[in-house]
């Protein structure tokens, strides 16, 4: 069972950004081909949004070994009402769920506060570059003590286009990363906030289990 506790133990300022840990291969390379992880998917949209829904599922992924293409990873995205599997998505640049990620965020920012979805996509990815606080944190995984590297975006504060967004003007990516984890991802969110401190927009993704190869 893991854990959800987290115990802050420090703040660390230093010269980094999310690239650093998403675009990072090494995680990949130590996991076995066939490696199944499996994540809980939260998405939450409030009624006062559009498109309303609260939606909880769970994500899968699995690494492959792939003649043609070297390293591969499918995703499956499950919820009660919807199943979708993307497969062939390399690892070349970093763990591939971070993509998909951010480009549910893209969608959802796009049809809730409007505007391109290739504005946001670039922007977001942009941000990624930016320095930030790292912040390390302890969890507990699968029964272990695990360190834990947390940071956090704020892409669009200064962004010359920042009140047209809505909410998503101070929209708030987080990437956290345990030593312990298999890919090494541990959790990703992005929270948007109405003025008022109503919540707009909400998406986590928290890793669950690991297992070993999929016969």
């Amino acid at each position: 069972a893991l854990s959800l506790a987290l115990a802050a133990i420090g703040t660390v300022l230093q010269a980094g950004n999310a690239a650093d840990l998403i675009f990072d291969e090494t995680a990949l390379n130590q996991v076995p081909n066939g490696t199944q992880v499996f994540y809980s998917h939260r998405v939450l949209r409030p009624a006062n949004a559009d498109t309303s829904r609260v939606q909880n599922g769970s994500i899968r992924m699995v690494l492959h070994q792939n003649n043609k293409d070297g390293r591969t990873v499918s995703i499956s995205l499950s919820s009660p009402d919807t199943h979708r599997n993307i497969t062939n998505l390399p690892t070349v640049g970093g763990n591939p769920l971070v993509m998909v990620f951010l480009e549910s965020t893209t969608r959802a920012m796009a049809e809730i506060a409007g505007g391109s979805p290739f504005y946001i996509r670039n922007r977001l990815r942009e941000a990624l570059t930016r320095e930030t606080v790292s912040k390390s944190q302890t969890a507990t995984i699968m029964a272990q003590k695990t360190a834990v590297t947390q940071r956090t975006v704020h892409p669009f504060l200064t962004d010359p286009n920042a009140a047209r967004m809505g909410p998503f003007a101070n929209l708030v990516l987080t990437f956290s990363y345990g030593e312990g984890v298999p890919f090494g991802l541990y959790s990703l969110s992005a929270t948007a906030m109405h003025p008022d401190g109503d919540l707009a927009y909400q998406e986590r993704i928290l890793f669950q289990s690991v297992e070993p190869q999929d016969d």
